[in-house]
């Protein structure tokens, strides 16, 4: 179909296949309350279960990185949103031990679209990819928050019967996805040379470190505030978790676009030291809510400078930096750092069952957002030098 051929077309098209993907990847934190009445198991096992979901669905996005830097897999594209949806199956089940391997199967294909799709989505951009890329990236933060709220509202009114058709939407992009051409658009992996990749002004390293430090804090929050607010105001404040997490990741795929178009005039380091400045004391206001109207009325200022926010920075920072291929960065810079999110997850999860309650969890995850200032001002200054440093063309 010519229609849905066109470079614009094709973002938009691989912008939706992102938003059902981590709408699907989205569904288990929320719900974890109502998991463990449906499934009959504490809330700390289902948080180590969602860190651990975490985990593999991003350590596979290294691997599907490395795999499509020496060869095509055009049926990652395809195959991501059709496994993605087997998360909707969960109603069917009360065993514990069935939702997990759906979990599994699940985040299987999450993290087998996100390396190819992001490529991809660099590729039809072209010129543009500071508007580009952020645009991919918020169809993840767009379906990640409506996630939040659509598996809330549907748990919430009717429980978890036919909550599997939340999956036709997902089986309805992977047709489009199909129609578009996409799985057989050519890849150029190793679009930055060698010579370019040492021209480079920073290395991939340190730009690693502090993108696992900005999931980290959003990770622990997105995982726990729903918890934590039902405790606090029962199905009132469940329910005002799921809409202060849609909030959030609503203000904070929209306000991506800003800050791609602040980097083309500032200093993206500088920036993201400057959200996670601002992001810091709006976090604590929000886990601090006196109120559930409080909580959602705290979570759109926090979701604009949250770390998800200003994460497009980090991914169009990864293509320009050197070492690695461009593959292996664009699964490093999304699967590892939201991995090792998912392992701070893991760890909280224990913390919880041997006796941390879950507002100490939630402070404690604030302190993820000093080191990332740190690191974004040493980032800075590093970019600084070598700019100053380059001889005049």
């Amino acid at each position: 179909m010519p229609l849905l051929q066109s470079g614009k077309v094709r973002l938009c098209v691989l912008t939706l296949g992102h938003a059902f993907v981590d709408c699907y990847g989205g569904f288990l934190a929320p719900l974890l309350p109502a998991l463990a009445r449906h499934l009959n198991v504490d809330l700390a096992t289902l948080a180590i279960l969602s860190g651990f979901v975490g985990l593999l669905v991003n350590g596979i996005q290294p691997l599907a990185g490395h795999l499509i830097a020496r060869q095509k897999f055009p049926i990652f594209l395809i195959g991501g949103p059709l496994l993605a949806t087997v998360i909707t199956l969960m109603g069917l089940t009360h065993s514990f031990a069935i939702f997990a391997a759906l979990c599994f199967v699940s985040c299987v294909g999450i993290g087998i679209y996100h390396p190819e799709a992001l490529l991809v989505a660099h590729d039809v951009s072209g010129d543009h990819e500071h508007i580009g890329v952020p645009f991919f990236l918020s169809g993840g933060f767009f379906g990640f928050s409506v996630a939040g709220v659509a598996a809330t509202q549907w748990v919430a009114h009717f429980g978890f019967e036919g909550i599997w058709l939340l999956a036709i939407p997902g089986l309805l992009i992977t047709l489009f996805i199909y129609l578009s051409g996409l799985p057989r658009l050519a890849l150029h992996p190793s679009v930055h040379s060698e010579e370019e990749n040492s021209a480079s002004r920073f290395g991939f390293g340190p730009l690693l470190v502090m993108s696992c430090l900005l999931t980290s804090s959003v990770s622990i929050l997105f995982t726990f505030l729903n918890a934590h607010l039902e405790a606090l105001y029962g199905v009132a404040g469940f329910k005002a978790g799921g809409m202060a997490l849609f909030l959030m990741g609503m203000t904070g795929a929209l306000s991506s676009y800003g800050w791609g178009w602040l980097s083309r005039r500032f200093s993206r380091f500088g920036l993201l030291a400057a959200g996670q400045a601002a992001a810091l004391p709006l976090y604590l206001l929000l886990i601090r809510s006196a109120s559930p109207r409080q909580a959602i009325f705290w979570s759109i200022p926090t979701g604009v400078f949250i770390g998800s926010a200003v994460f497009p920075l980090v991914a169009t920072a990864a293509r320009q930096s050197r070492g690695l291929t461009p593959g292996l960065r664009a699964g490093l810079v999304v699967g590892g750092a939201w991995g090792f999110g998912a392992l701070m997850t893991i760890f909280a999860g224990y913390a919880n069952k041997f006796g941390a309650t879950v507002p100490q969890i939630l402070n404690a995850g604030a302190g993820f957002i000093p080191l990332t200032i740190i690191v974004s001002l040493v980032m800075a200054r590093q970019e600084a030098r070598s700019v100053r440093s380059m001889p005049p063309p």
